[in-house]
C-alpha cells in the first residue's frame, strides 16, 4: 500500500508538471492589445469598415472605376476574385464611374449582392 501512495504522487506531480490555467477573457484581450490586435468592429481597410456581425461597410468613392473598386474589395477580403466583379458588372451594363455611395455588403455575400447594393438608390 505504501508504494501505490507514492506512485500515485509521483504521478500526479508529473501530470500537473506542465499544468497552466486558461487565461480569463480579460488577460487575452490585455494581450491581444499589446500585439496589436483590435476589435473586429474596429478594422477599416481603405474605406472598407468590417463590423461587428462579419458583414461589412463599404464606402464608394466618387468617380471610382470598377476595376478600382473591385482591386479594393479583394484586398479587404470582402470578395475574393476582383475579376468576377468586374465581368458581371460589365454584363450588367455598370461602366459608369462610381459615386460616393455606402452599401452594406453581409458576410460571404455573391458578387451579385455587392451589384445590387451598387444599384440601389
Amino acid at each position: 500500500m505504501g508504494i501505490g501512495i507514492i506512485l500515485t504522487a509521483l504521478l500526479g506531480m508529473l501530470f500537473f508538471l506542465g499544468y497552466q490555467p486558461v487565461p480569463d477573457d480579460e488577460s487575452v484581450m490585455k494581450r491581444a492589445e499589446v500585439l496589436g490586435m483590435v476589435q473586429a468592429s474596429e478594422i477599416i481597410v481603405d474605406g472598407i469598415h468590417r463590423q461587428v456581425d462579419g458583414g461589412w461597410r463599404v464606402e464608394t468613392k466618387d468617380g471610382e472605376t470598377m476595376q478600382d473598386f473591385a482591386l479594393r474589395l479583394k484586398n479587404a477580403g470582402v470578395i475574393k476574385s476582383e475579376l468576377e466583379l468586374e465581368i458581371a458588372a460589365n454584363k450588367a451594363g455598370m461602366v459608369e464611374p462610381l459615386k460616393n455611395k455606402t452599401i452594406f455588403v453581409p458576410a460571404n455575400s455573391p458578387v451579385s449582392d455587392v451589384l445590387k447594393q451598387l444599384r440601389s438608390d
